[in-house]
């Protein structure tokens, strides 16, 4: 499944590239049964889902650019994206939501 001036793909179908998503997000967070809340217990980021998928940032800009890969890719990022801007409002300092 090359593409010329590509490099092979590392997953073969949307749902192979969900399932490996789906483990980042999980392994950021650790359910606490005293309160019965999932917690988060590191930050969500594109660099953190890079190592995850077992390749770069650029790599996954590239399969964001795959009609076949896109939608899924997307969703990933909003999903780093929301969490970053919650962050922001959470912290008593109003510096980072300026920027």
């Amino acid at each position: 499944m090359a593409h010329a001036g590509w490099r092979p793909l590392l997953f073969k179908t949307k749902e192979d590239l969900q399932e490996k998503i789906d483990a980042y997000f999980a392994s950021c967070y650790r359910f606490n049964e005293e309160t019965n809340i999932n917690e988060c217990i590191r930050p969500l980021t594109i660099s953190g889902l890079a190592v995850e998928l077992e390749t770069s940032r650029k790599t996954i800009i590239e399969y964001d650019e795959k009609e076949e890969f896109s939608n899924t890719i997307k969703k990933a990022k909003e999903r780093i994206e929301n969490w970053t801007e919650e962050q922001l409002y959470r912290n008593t300092q109003v510096t980072g939501v300026i920027f």
